[in-house]
Parts: structure tokens; C-alpha cells; sequence
């Protein structure tokens, strides 16, 4: 298994949120809102995580095997937001990597191209040659990072 945060869009003045606050309106803000409010924000990431996987396996055919372990939530919101904590199994990553590149190579390079480049404001840590060789597991982040950004998924009916 291989930990990995899953940049879903996060809570932070996002549709996500959107969806929770507008289903805690039945309850007064108190301590006790608080609590229900982390709890839906959980409710939420697994039922998004959920669909997320569905669509890989209608997308791509590949079925991941996963657990969902806990929302990363920044103390600040200024350079980062909420991502999904979820273990995957290594060999299932590796397949619907493969099945990424078989089915559109070009796609994934230049989006790993993009997402690697420096530009003003911004120096990429890792290289594009670094993601292409997987060092430290990145080119399941940029793969995952791709296929969240073309289904964007909503949890639709979404009940705390």
C-alpha cells in the first residue's frame, strides 16, 4: 500500500463547502455544530472517494483498492487546502498509470510538462524527468491529479 493525499478542491470557500454548510443549516452553531460538521466533512470525502474510484474503473477499467484514511487539513489556507488522505494498493497505481499512457500518452506528458514547468511566482521542486521516473511516488500524484481535474466530481444529494 501507498499513502497518498488527493487534491479533491478542498473546503475552503469551495463548491465541497458549499455542499456541507448548506446541509447544516438545520443546526445552530454551537459546539455540537462544530463536531457535525467535521463529521459531514468526513461523510463527504468518502462518498466523493467513492465516486472518484467509480469513475476510474468506468474510465479506465482499472478497479483500485483503497482505504480511506483522513482529511489533511492545513493550519492556514494561503498556500495549500484539504486533500484526501487514502491508501492504494501499489500494484492496482501502477496498472491504471499504465492504462493512462497506453490509452493517451501524449495527454499525460503534457500535462505532467505543465505541471512541472517554473515560471514567474512559481519553481517546481520536481522536474519532469523526476515525475516520468516516479521519484518519491509522483507520478501517481500527477496521474491522480489529472484524472480529478477532468471528471470533477461532486457528491450530488449529499445528506450529513
Amino acid at each position: 500500500m501507498i499513502r497518498l493525499n488527493l487534491d479533491f478542491g478542498g473546503f475552503y470557500e469551495s463548491h465541497h463547502s458549499d455542499i456541507i454548510e448548506n446541509c447544516m443549516r438545520e443546526y445552530d452553531e454551537t459546539e455540537e455544530w462544530s463536531k457535525e460538521f467535521k463529521l459531514s466533512e468526513v461523510k463527504y470525502c468518502k462518498q466523493w472517494l467513492n465516486l472518484f474510484v467509480a469513475n476510474i474503473e468506468g474510465e479506465y477499467g482499472v478497479l483500485l483498492n483503497y482505504k480511506f484514511i483522513g482529511i489533511d487539513s492545513p493550519k492556514e489556507y494561503n498556500f495549500k487546502t484539504d486533500t484526501i488522505e487514502v491508501d492504494f494498493d501499489r500494484d492496482l497505481l501502477d496498472s491504471l498509470v499504465n492504462t493512462t499512457f497506453k490509452n493517451d500518452h501524449k495527454k499525460i506528458e503534457d500535462y505532467i510538462k505543465e505541471q512541472t514547468t517554473s515560471y514567474d511566482g512559481f519553481i517546481s521542486y520536481y522536474s519532469y524527468s523526476d515525475v516520468l521516473r516516479n521519484i518519491d511516488d509522483t507520478l501517481y500524484h500527477y496521474v491522480l491529479k489529472m484524472i480529478i481535474k477532468e471528471a470533477d466530481i461532486v457528491v450530488e444529494d449529499f445528506e450529513c
